[in-house]
């Protein structure tokens, strides 16, 4: 028995909706009543059996035969090629050859492989339309004899060898192509294509999008300069057309993934820092250049021409020692460190930012309230991430800002919380935190995942985190945050500027009401809120 393979590239809109078919099509000998596409694919095999008849009677006019019938020899197989009828409801075409051997090609394709002939021997094809109500063309015919010496095509990439050792580049891959023929090629193109997608060889050699290849001695070389599928098709002297395909993957233009845990310590002294950083993890990937070192930058407030703190550290250091820039005047002075991973071909990431205030105070956690009580000037604070924020030690510092207030209430304090790690919350039931902590001047929120809310942990409790902190005017929310509870900012009468790091659609999704009650009560009228994408 003959077998009838299909080579297609479309859309199937009748029946499949948009499914996407590749590969080969088989169909077996079937009754005349039966119309059955198995579609064989790398992984499945589909089949779509043809709609039912129409029975009103009201459809029995047949549709058009196809046009530009032909058929071409492929060596011990034919290739018919035809354009599809115009009928809007034809459903595909019933192909045959002998007396009972048959496939119904779904509309669209207009493509037939057949394999499995003899060559020398002449055959006589068939191509029938079928409409979807079962009516049937006259049909059209075309005789041929498939020979042996049609054209091939065979593709590989140099850069990618058989023992799994890939030469890699972030510019260029050459792909070499070479063609079996017994006469000379005419016209060779190439072209980027799409996974497993055939094409037709005389639409893509007449394509004027299509890149022409210089064939000498049956062979040709191109360069892409991305990885992905191309598309190759070649025509003879002979009229012979051919179709190949080949995955070019040695270009790599990705950079590595961005550290993580980036933290920076001043010296006590004040005159050095130390970044430190988790490496990104390694894909593992064959195709993808290996992780190498890390570059760091640094520009004053995040303007101005980058200098570079570290041009080159291995990988695996995940540290690296700094003299403290100079070039600052304020506490508002900073300088914006970038923290770059660079691969062996050379692809930077966008790097991970860290704002490091030289005028500042930089506090491990067990040293803020310490540090707080010490203060005789108003002063930022920073606290790092080289250890846990415990509960108590948040309690124990907030109540200090209270306290140094008392004292002398012309000291403000900045505090940045950005880092911290080990706190997943500010308020526990009847802990009041930051309660008249009146030297607050601004606050930045942790920006660990796993604090999530401003809140007491009893949801009807009257005092908010920021209860009372009259002096508070600013303060910056993390994206993390998903509720601020109630009373949260009640008596903030200063705070005008919140800035949120999220977009807007985020900031609304955020909980801030509970029991009827709002976190923004009684504070200053004109609250400011500015977001950053």
């Amino acid at each position: 028995m003959r077998r009838i393979r299909v080579f297609y590239k479309v859309i199937v809109g009748y029946l499949l909706g948009s499914l996407i078919f590749t590969g080969l099509a088989s169909c077996k000998n079937q009754v005349d009543t039966e119309y059955v596409d198995r579609v064989v694919e790398k992984e499945k095999i589909v089949e779509v059996e043809k709609p039912a008849t129409d029975t009103t009677g009201k459809d029995t006019t047949p549709p058009a035969n196809v046009t530009e019938l032909a058929a071409l020899n492929r060596g011990g197989a034919i290739q018919l090629v035809w354009t599809d009828a115009a009928d809007s409801d034809t459903y595909g075409y019933e192909v045959s050859y002998g007396e009972k051997a048959f496939a119904v090609i779904l509309q669209g394709r207009g493509s037939c492989y057949v394999s499995d002939l003899v060559n020398g021997t002449e055959y006589t094809f068939t191509v029938k339309s079928v409409d979807k109500s079962g009516n049937k063309s006259e049909g059209v015919s075309v005789s041929a004899t498939p020979t042996a010496g049609y054209l091939s095509i065979t593709l590989s990439v140099p850069s990618d060898p058989a023992d799994g050792t890939p030469v890699l580049s972030n510019t260029s891959a050459d792909v070499n192509v070479s063609f079996g023929t017994l006469s000379s090629i005419t016209k060779a193109v190439w072209k980027a294509g799409q996974k497993g997608i055939g094409v037709k060889p005389n639409e893509l050699l007449s394509d004027t999008t299509a890149t022409a290849l210089t064939v000498s001695s049956n062979s040709a070389t191109f360069t892409v300069t991305d990885s992905g599928f191309y598309d190759v098709v070649a025509r003879d002297s002979d009229g012979h057309t051919a179709w190949e395909q080949v995955e070019v993957k040695t270009i790599d233009k990705t950079a590595p993934g961005e550290v993580t845990g980036l933290n920076i310590v001043k010296s006590d002294d004040g005159a050095n820092m130390t970044v430190s950083w988790t490496d990104p993890t390694s894909t593992g990937s064959t195709y993808d250049s290996p992780f190498s070192h890390i570059k760091i930058t640094y520009s004053l407030n995040g303007t101005g021409t980058e200098q570079i703190a570290a041009a080159s550290v291995s990988a695996g250091t995940r540290t690296s020692t700094f003299a403290v820039p100079t070039g600052t005047s304020s506490d508002n002075d900073y300088f914006l460190f970038k923290v770059m991973t660079v691969d062996a071909l050379g692809n930077i990431s966008n790097g991970t930012t860290w704002k490091f205030y030289p005028n500042g105070i930089f506090v491990k956690p067990s040293q803020l309230e310490s540090t707080i009580r010490g203060l005789t000037n108003s002063a930022k604070i920073t606290v790092t991430a080289e250890e846990n924020f415990t509960q108590s030690q948040a309690k124990a510092s907030a109540s200090a800002m209270k306290n140094i207030y008392d004292n002398d209430n012309t000291i403000r304090i900045d505090l940045d919380l950005s880092f911290i790690i080990g706190l997943t919350e500010f308020s526990s039931y009847q802990q009041e935190w930051f309660y008249q902590a009146k030297s607050l001047r601004s606050i930045v929120l942790p920006k660990n995942s796993s604090f999530t809310a401003l809140r007491n942990s009893e949801p009807t409790y009257s005092r908010g985190v920021f209860y009372s902190c009259s002096n508070l005017s600013s303060i910056v929310i993390p994206v993390n945050i998903i509720e601020i509870g109630n009373y949260t900012f009640y008596e903030c009468f200063s705070l005008s500027t919140i800035i949120y790091e999220g977009t807007m659609e985020q900031w609304n999704q955020i909980d801030k009401e509970k029991n009827g009650e709002t976190a923004f009560l009684q504070q200053k009228s004109s609250v400011v809120m500015v977001k950053l994408l």
